[in-house]
């Protein structure tokens, strides 16, 4: 990274002795009178790279509105002005221009976006293309962080309006610069790069490093430093190593050069660390350092050739085509502060289900994405109960649920168990978390599973019963109640009783109560009192009657209790 001179502050070598030690500021703090502006001539390259075993395809999505030289969208318009170079390579302008309009769909600005295209010779052959901001700003109206670095882009996103309008090259938000002399490149669009490396991926990649894809780190001797004028980029905010925030590690010293080079690097941004399924994605952080590739890269191994978050690796091959920057590199983009539009909302829905008699039914819960994506689309799921009861009512599962690339509905299968059982309508869910390639919006289904034991016929009898009279103190009749099927809810019925042969008061206690089965009961017991005598006669009867049963039906509504003469 080097410096050139600054128009709004004084300007002091980035990297060196003479660098000056990190300031913390917290968020929100006050640390000017007003916006500070540096110019800065950083170009991060993108290098030449081995060829994928097969031809690889990250697609675009979503796809470019419109093609030609307009790179407008509805979410935000570039102005490039192109050089020389460009303009005699018509083929090169148009694959730039496919390039642009793949960022103007996914990032959102009121501000137009200036770029400077240059189509030029590069020393190092191995260099295909190299881009970064013109001028960093700090402490404007709208930065989310004070004393924070913002690249020109997204500072005039976030202030509203150009915080540096003059004419180009210098009120221009982007440098970018590409190889004329590389004869390897492939100008169209359509991903047929037949050995060629796709040069339309690699101006993506380039814009990327210009929007913000960059931190203001090196390593020099061994020790790292940090950061221009003592404040670090946006970017450095969120970079780790082994879990350790990189601005926490003394600047200048060993150990920060150390955790630059350890290969531990993670960009631990929220939106990131949840569009890479819940793991900070890992940044390209080599042993020894290689200036202009390290940290500010994903890392090559995790996100190699084919992956959708290839596109800002370190190194690019022949026949690997990258049209889409890939959910990770948006992600690190939200975390940064640009409102980003490129990405999918996955959402679960509810189902309802009858749970039948036996055996086991599938509920169905949908899963959506609001639009498709040239990638797979993962996030974890797991059910929770609820009035349902995991192992009895369903079976509990949890796992990962992906939708294919191209693909915008799948769905999660619950398994729901058949009973006789008799029970209201019981619930559990299906929650989902942790996204791979897109944000949550609906995150929780639930499942509704419907009983059809009441309509199947819950059956309620009382038995007839009998007891000898006896001779003198009380005796008890007892009458049992008893249901065709357990129920999960208290049953309950109103019993009375009437006179037969026996009168009540003087053969037995007349009365008039409710019963009540717990759940999970079979059956249970009326009692009434008998009065025991000496007089002779014939065996005597009276009725329990039962009504006003709270689930199921009556079908045997009166016992008929017999005293048995004993005298």
């Amino acid at each position: 990274m080097k410096l050139r001179g600054s128009t709004k502050t004084i300007v002091a070598a980035l990297f060196g002795v003479t660098m000056l030690g990190l300031v913390a500021v917290p968020s929100g703090a006050t640390t000017s009178a007003g916006p500070v502006e540096r110019r800065i001539t950083t170009r991060v390259p993108l290098v030449v790279g081995p060829a994928p075993a097969h031809p690889t395809l990250v697609a675009t999505a979503p796809k470019v509105r419109t093609p030609g030289l307009s790179a407008q969208s509805v979410n935000s318009t570039f102005i490039v002005n192109y050089d020389a170079g460009f303009n005699a390579n018509p083929g090169a302008k148009a694959a730039f221009q496919y390039a642009v309009d793949q960022w103007a769909n996914v990032i959102s600005s009121a501000v137009p976006i200036e770029i400077d295209a240059n189509f030029t010779d590069f020393t190092d052959p191995n260099i295909l293309g190299s881009a970064g901001p013109n001028s960093i700003f700090r402490d404007f109206s709208g930065a989310p962080r004070a004393g924070t670095w913002y690249p020109s882009a997204l500072a005039n996103a976030l202030h509203g309006s150009d915080l540096d309008p003059r004419p180009s090259p210098d009120g221009s938000d982007i440098g970018a610069d590409f190889s004329s002399t590389f004869t390897g490149f492939y100008f169209g669009t359509d991903g047929n790069t037949a050995g060629k490396i796709d040069f339309a991926s690699v101006v993506l990649h380039e814009l990327g490093h210009g929007l913000g894809f960059l931190g203001a780190v090196d390593v020099n001797s061994g020790s790292g430093y940090c950061c221009p004028g003592g404040y670090p980029f946006i970017y450095d905010r969120y970079t780790t190593a082994n879990g350790t925030a990189i601005l926490s590690i003394p600047n200048g010293s060993v150990a920060l050069g150390n955790a630059l080079q350890g290969q531990t690097l993670r960009f631990a941004g929220p939106q990131a660390t949840a569009l890479n399924g819940g793991t900070a994605p890992r940044l390209y952080g080599p042993n020894p350092w290689q200036g202009g590739s390290s940290y500010s890269h994903l890392d090559e191994s995790t996100f190699p050739a084919g992956n959708p978050n290839s596109l800002m690796t370190p190194a690019i091959g022949a026949d690997e085509v990258i049209h889409s920057p890939g959910p990770v590199t948006l992600g690190i983009f939200a975390d940064s502060g640009w409102t980003v539009a490129g990405l999918p909302v996955l959402s679960i829905g509810s189902t309802r289900v009858v749970e039948g008699n036996s055996s086991v039914r599938p509920a169905r819960f949908n899963v959506s994405l609001s639009q498709p994506v040239g990638y797979d689309v993962t996030a974890h799921y797991a059910t929770i109960a609820n009035t349902a009861t995991a192992g009895t009512d369903f079976v509990a599962r949890a796992g990962t649920v992906t939708i294919p690339a191209g693909a915008t509905t799948t769905s999660i299968s619950i398994k729901v168990r058949g009973e006789r059982i008799v029970e209201g309508t019981e619930r559990f869910r299906v929650r989902l978390s942790s996204p791979g390639g897109a944000t949550l919006g609906h995150a929780t289904g639930t499942g509704i599973i419907g009983n059809d034991d009441p309509g199947s016929g819950l059956q309620i009898s009382v038995a007839n019963a009998s007891i000898e009279e006896g001779n003198s103190g009380t005796n008890t009749m007892t009458m049992t109640v008893t249901l065709s099927d357990r129920s999960l809810n208290d049953v309950s019925v109103t019993w009375f009783t009437s006179d037969g042969t026996a009168t009540s008061g003087s053969d037995y206690t007349p009365g008039l109560s409710t019963l009540v089965i717990p759940a999970g009961y079979i059956s249970g017991t009326i009692s009434v009192g008998i009065n025991p005598d000496t007089t002779v006669e014939g065996s005597e009867t009276f009725s329990v009657n039962i009504a006003g049963a709270t689930l199921g039906t009556i079908v045997k509504p009166v016992g008929v209790a017999t005293i048995t003469d004993d005298d």
